[in-house]
């Protein structure tokens, strides 16, 4: 596991084995990273946030795979990113969302599945954590 400088880390936050987390990283409480993730920097995930990385739980024996959030990337509360899902940079994904598959940057990620909406101009930008 490697960590950059000013990580925060919540109350409850689970950071498991193999992940890689960059610099100016903000956890809030209750997040979930499992291991083989990859998180860049100026990522902001908020409280009970969970990233996935089994397909199949207990049902089938297959490789595990994190998401890959890249820089300047917001996840709402509540939101389910499933394995191997990649968060584009910039992208922002609406609390209680479920990212099934890849979010492109610059983009908004809505509902449960997450549907891929236009970034409104407020959004628009880079973290400032």
């Amino acid at each position: 596991t490697k960590i950059g400088d000013d990580v925060i880390v919540g109350t409850n936050t689970t950071i498991d084995g193999q992940t890689d987390i960059g610099s100016s990283v903000s956890m809030q409480t209750n997040v979930y990273v499992p291991s083989n993730t990859t998180i860049g920097s100026n990522v902001f995930l908020g409280p009970n946030a969970v990233l996935t990385n089994d397909s199949y739980p207990v049902r089938k024996d297959v490789e595990l795979e994190g998401p890959t959030v890249h820089d300047h990337v917001s996840v709402g509360a509540n939101a389910t990113v499933l394995p191997g899902v990649t968060l584009g940079e910039g992208s922002f994904v609406a609390a209680g969302a479920t990212v099934t598959k890849d979010v492109p940057p610059g983009t908004l990620a809505v509902g449960t599945p997450a549907r891929h909406k236009e970034l409104p101009e407020e959004l628009q930008g880079e973290n400032d954590l």
